[in-house]
């Protein structure tokens, strides 16, 4: 019976965290989409607009993830720096399957860049949530 109250008890804590990003996720995806359309409007090429927004997104996630969603804390700076190159591969690698996804889908298929962007985001907001709980912010005696 303990062991089942614990379950649930698990449970609910990763509906919280998982509800938690969500809105991260959302205003993350606010962000690049909001610098995306904002630097097209103003001329700028789409690759390029892509590339600034990729980058200054995955900065603002650091932080709202860190903080707000897995409520990460460092106990030195060793870990605080294992922690950032963590979230810099993770995230540097889904920036570069958004960044050549849109890339591909605008050259190869035709899509407008604003759709194309749509599209990635999609399937980057779920690789990305996988990594950050389970590779980046993992709570320490967590299994492997």
């Amino acid at each position: 019976m303990f062991g089942q109250l614990r379950w649930l008890k698990k449970m609910e804590k990763s509906k919280a965290e998982f509800v938690r990003y969500i809105a991260a996720g959302v205003m993350t995806t606010l962000v690049n989409i909001g610098l995306y359309t904002v630097l097209l409007l103003a001329g700028v090429k789409y690759y390029t607009a892509n590339l600034a927004a990729i980058v200054l997104a995955k900065i603002f996630a650091y932080f709202i993830n860190k903080t707000y969603v897995y409520h990460s804390r460092c106990e030195n700076f060793k870990e605080l720096t294992n922690e950032v190159l963590k979230f810099v591969a993770a995230r540097g690698g889904t920036g570069v399957l958004d960044y050549v996804l849109v890339v591909l889908l605008v050259e190869m298929l035709g899509v407008a860049p604003l759709l194309a962007k749509y599209f990635v985001m999609l399937a980057v907001i779920l690789l990305n949530y996988a990594l950050g709980k389970w590779f980046v912010f993992k709570k320490k005696g967590t299994a492997k």
